[in-house]
């Protein structure tokens, strides 16, 4: 904060009660501890605020985003739930499948499955 976007640093007058309000409001709307330093160039004073990655997905007052390019996008649906997979390392094929529950297997299946030429003792 006190940069323009071509990184040239344009300074701030309040520093001192951003440096406590910024951390807080961070904390309450996201769950999470970030960094506040306050530096100095060419006797301006500007905010960096450093943000460690997380292994898990970050909601903002319950919403997720996603940044591409420099558009801002709200995720919803079946694209937070291969989000969240991904920042898991998880994929669908080894999730559970909460329909299959021990012993409700049909027996039919099982027989037919166990008759399988390929899976029949030799």
């Amino acid at each position: 904060m006190g940069c323009d976007d071509d990184g040239h640093v344009t300074g701030l007058t309040n520093t001192r009660k951003l440096l406590e309000d910024i951390p807080n409001k961070i904390r309450n709307a996201m769950s999470i501890v970030v960094d506040v330093n306050r530096l100095v160039c060419g006797g301006k004073e500007y905010i960096e605020i450093v943000v460690p990655p997380y292994p898990v997905a970050i909601s903002c007052k319950g919403v997720y985003y996603y940044r591409s390019g420099s558009t801002m996008q709200t995720l919803s649906g079946p694209e937070l739930e291969s989000f969240i997979l991904c920042k898991r390392r998880a994929s669908w094929n080894n999730m559970p499948h909460t329909s299959m529950v021990p012993g409700a297997e049909q027996p039919s299946l099982i027989a037919a499955a166990l008759s399988y030429p390929q899976w029949t003792a030799s």
